[in-house]
């Protein structure tokens, strides 16, 4: 718990615009259950996710402009269904893509996953982990009251949740 307080700390002391030495992501994961979905934001640097991109979609993307914004939705969303996701047993939990906020130092991205208001659940979130070894992803969730929260690195890419 004290080193996922450092790297927020470390993350937060970085000037806007600086290259950086840490690759983290967070989430903030909320149960919205009266819809059955898992609301979720998540928060990246811009020139990280434009690298992976352009690495797995073989063309580059300026994510703050926002036409290119709209045009690296179809290949994000199919990257997220790979890199972020949720099961219980053997059910694959459905997420949604719902967009993409861009700006020039982090990005958003918003998504929604469909799955029940309790039970226990494996999390993987290997988002980066193709292009940025050293890639930290931290997810807050807020689920029937109980917050969680949990990091996942290229060691440690799956978690188990229990609501």
């Amino acid at each position: 718990m004290l080193r996922l307080l450092m790297i927020c700390v470390l993350l937060l002391a970085l000037p806007s615009g600086a290259l950086h030495e840490y690759y983290v992501s967070v989430a903030r994961a909320n149960y919205n259950a009266k819809d059955h979905k898992l609301e979720v934001g998540l928060k990246v640097f811009t020139d990280d996710l434009e690298s992976t991109l352009q690495i797995l979609a073989g063309e580059p993307f300026k994510l703050s402009d926002p036409k290119e914004s709209v045009a690296a939705e179809e290949p994000l969303s199919a990257y997220l269904e790979n890199r972020f996701v949720i099961m219980q047993g053997a059910v694959l939990q459905e997420l949604l893509f719902l967009g993409i906020e861009a700006g020039p130092d982090e990005t958003w991205l918003y998504f929604e996953i469909e799955m029940p208001p309790s039970g226990t659940f494996t999390v993987k979130n290997t988002l980066l982990f193709d292009v940025f070894p050293a890639q930290v992803n931290i997810i807050h969730f807020n689920v029937n009251d109980q917050q969680q929260s949990h990091y996942f690195t290229q060691d440690q890419p799956l978690i188990e949740v229990t609501f």
